[in-house]
């Protein structure tokens, strides 16, 4: 442990003897081997493969997660040398280091439970990872290796709990009395000399993991005591904390205070609007459930944010029955009840959604598109300066494409010209179809260079995809047409905006198509005057 750590005297104490200790957790052999192995510069793929596969148990957890449902890879990763070709080392790295974590092992005498441990782990793992990817940044940080720092930030607790055992159920005890008055890391201080963000640091240090993994461990509880230089460390730090915040909600006893913290904090960090923080907290049960399953553990199912708070508020409101079970039973009910009615209301939703949606390509149809346009107009209406975009984007010589091959191919085609589409754009953009082979994409909040950026990824992407139906590969391109304006502007109108992103996908199919065009507006010149004296 380095004196650069700046820790007190006291605590370094506290520390060596901790890494001295004969209880400490240590990380299988050959995940510490390829720690060693990356920190080379001249370090191969194939050395890499060729470590992790000697060891069996490692490389087969590692193929497992590899092609779950986590990854969601199209065809079967076979090897582990076809793995590290396809994640790339860092990836890889990453992957291994999360497997392994899984692999610690602790004290079976310990009042600790393991189980939930591993879990609420995971939990902030996804939480990590789903939280920086609804970041608009321009810092590049792996997505693996936010979702390790997520993983380990807590990895303090376990090596507390299995070096400082005898003193450990103090911590517990006084977790137990304190509720949420108390962070976890002032009640470890307080039991121990040390806590669990300071210890997942050092720990991290002594197996040689990066500073830029290692900062972001110390530093995630209170991320804005982080002085350092590093932004990237900094805002894994802050995504760490808001991780820590969102698993709150779905495990601790009040998850009302949490939920609030996590959206007052979202919007403070990184300035994430309404739409983007729903998002989050719909999404996280799933993800959580499918990394579970991915990574093997055993767990139940976990409960959606919806359904956690919904039970906090009928447990409160129960909170004055005199009998156990009466309140038991009450409850059992009153959540059953509330699903029926979710239940219900999703149906409801599920039918009138059914007049939105396009029959064959499942995205939204042209009457939701008029629909979706007068409410963002509306609403950017209501901001200075506020820019929407819309791209008009028609397949090249579909018609042809159609009598050459069959409507059967046209068909699938345009299914998957739709998923590769989607897969370019923002959670609240939004594809629809305008009409046969033309389809349309509202960009709020968008610049017209923005948007000629998107579209021009967009017509990038439709062109390299190997459209493959069977046996069969088709090459399929696109041209867009862009129109952007600013609603809160007195003269915007919004058939202005359509017909202007329609007569740019008119110059870029006479352009030669496989095009990309912002409309311009024609500026006449003036004419000239004689005079005469």
């Amino acid at each position: 442990m380095e004196k650069s750590d700046s820790i007190d005297n006291e605590k370094e104490k506290i520390l060596k003897a901790i890494l001295f200790s004969e209880d400490l957790p240590t990380i299988p052999a050959a995940a510490a081997r390829l720690i060693g192995l990356l920190t080379k510069e001249d370090t191969e793929m194939s050395e890499i493969a060729d470590l992790i596969a000697m060891d069996v148990s490692l490389s087969s957890k590692l193929l497992k997660v590899v092609n779950s449902a986590f990854y969601s890879f199209p065809n079967e990763i076979a090897s582990i040398s076809q793995a590290v070709n396809l994640l790339g080392l860092n990836a890889v790295q990453n992957l291994v280091l999360s497997v392994a974590f899984f692999s610690l092992k602790g004290r079976d005498d310990v009042n600790f439970d393991y189980k939930e441990f591993w879990h609420s782990s995971l939990a902030r793992a996804v939480a990590a990872k789903l939280i920086y990817k609804t970041l608009k940044t321009p810092l590049a940080i792996d997505d693996e290796q936010v979702f390790l720092s997520g993983l380990l930030q807590n990895l303090g607790k376990l090596i507390l709990a299995n070096t400082m055992h005898e003193d450990y159920h103090k911590v517990l005890e006084m977790q137990e009395a304190q509720g949420n008055e108390l962070e976890d890391d002032a009640i470890e201080t307080a039991c121990l000399g040390v806590d669990h963000p300071l210890t997942s640091y050092v720990m991290a240090k002594e197996w040689g993991f990066p500073d830029s993994l290692a900062q972001p461990l110390k530093y995630h509880h209170r991320p804005d005591s982080y002085e350092g230089d590093d932004d990237a460390v900094a805002l894994n730090a802050k995504v760490c904390h808001l991780s820590d915040i969102l698993a709150k909600v779905l495990s601790e006893k009040d998850p009302q205070k949490y939920h609030k913290l996590f959206r007052t904090t979202a919007k403070d960090h990184f300035c994430l609007r309404p739409v983007e923080i729903n998002q989050i907290l719909k999404e996280i049960h799933v993800e959580v459930d499918r990394a579970a399953e991915g990574f093997g553990l055993e767990a139940e199912q976990t409960k959606s944010v919806e359904e956690t708070l919904m039970e906090a508020n009928i447990k409160l409101s129960l909170l004055n029955m005199s009998y156990d079970e009466i309140n038991r039973k009450l409850l059992e009910q009153q959540v059953q009840l509330e699903k029926l009615t979710r239940e219900l209301e999703d149906k409801n939703t599920i039918l009138e959604n059914l007049a939105y949606i396009d029959g064959l390509t499942g995205v939204k149809n042209h009457r939701f598109f008029q629909n979706a346009l007068d409410e963002e107009i509306s609403r950017a209406s209501r901001v200075d300066d506020c820019n929407l975009s819309l791209l008009m984007i028609d397949l090249d010589k579909f018609k042809s494409f159609n009598d050459t091959y069959g409507h059967q191919v046209g068909d699938f085609v345009l299914i998957e010209f739709c998923k590769v589409v989607v897969g370019q754009l923002r959670k609240y953009d939004l594809l629809a179809r305008y009409g046969g082979e033309e389809f349309v994409v509202i960009l709020p909040e968008t610049t017209k260079d923005e948007a000629k950026q998107v579209a021009e990824r967009m017509r990038r992407a439709v062109s390299g995809h190997d459209f493959k139906d069977g046996d069969n590969s088709y090459a399929v391109t696109v041209s867009i047409g862009i129109g952007c304006g600013q609603p809160a502007n007195p003269d915007f109108k919004k058939d202005d905006l359509i017909g202007n992103a329609d007569s740019a996908l008119y110059e870029a199919k006479n352009a030669g198509r496989n095009t990309v065009m912002v409309y311009t507006p024609l500026v006449s010149k003036p004419k000239k005057r004689w005079f005469s004296r």
